[in-house]
């Protein structure tokens, strides 16, 4: 529906700043229990899931893009 484009330009300098703060946040602990985890074999589980949901989230991006045109 395009009202998400351009988001970020419409951002504020600073709440882009403190956005990409927080968002790096987020990436670092991630890693840091992926590291911590990656030897335990739920892991695979974890890999598994998360290579399922963005498959999903790629087919509903491409049907919305075949939908628009």
């Amino acid at each position: 529906d395009g009202k998400n484009e351009g988001y970020f330009d419409r951002l504020s300098d600073e709440a882009r700043e403190k956005m990409v703060e927080e968002l790096v946040d987020v990436i670092v602990v991630a890693e840091q229990v992926k590291y911590l985890h990656e030897k335990e074999p739920e892991f695979k589980t974890i890999e598994r899931l998360m290579t399922e949901k963005v498959n999903r989230q790629l087919k509903r991006i491409e049907k919305e893009k075949n939908y628009e045109h």
